[in-house]
């Protein structure tokens, strides 16, 4: 069975001191066979007046496009989440889904450092997931999101 998603994108933002922590804990949330793909490094600057940090910031981010990797990715994902954590997400799909069919998951950096899946809006690993809705519309791509997670 085709799964009806178009890409997945993690992406994680980190001090340049935690690099080499944020991209294993990336990692650990990738299923083993991932594990030679290469996460992507840019940089944020910092707003020169007021603003919200006074370093530059790197953002690692890795995608999936292939559907065996989607699968696969998908399936550990709601293998390795707690019960409650699912429950949670299938309450929450219309307010974790945008109207461009990308639905939004946050796990905890620290936690993913121990292999753990835990969902935190704070200090976190952001998981992007493309819905292919067609019609392309937040309605459709919410029904194809209960099917996947029941």
């Amino acid at each position: 069975m085709k799964l009806k998603v178009h890409s997945i994108r993690l992406r994680a933002f980190s001090h340049k001191n935690e690099v080499n922590h944020v991209k294993q804990a990336i990692y650990n949330i990738l299923p083993d066979e991932f594990k030679e793909k290469q996460i992507k490094e840019s940089e944020v600057e910092p707003e020169s007046d007021a603003g919200i940090f006074i370093e530059s910031l790197k953002v690692l981010e890795i995608s999936l496009n292939k559907q065996a990797d989607i699968k696969t990715f998908i399936s550990n994902l709601l293998e390795k989440l707690k019960k409650s954590d699912k429950e949670k997400l299938f309450n929450e799909i219309s307010n974790r889904i945008d109207e461009e069919c990308n639905f939004y998951i946050r796990l905890s950096k620290k936690d993913a450092m121990n292999k753990k899946f835990i969902m935190e809006s704070n200090d976190s690993i952001q998981i992007k997931i493309k819905i292919a809705a067609f019609p392309k519309n937040k309605n459709t791509a919410i029904e194809i999101l209960k099917g996947l997670l029941k």
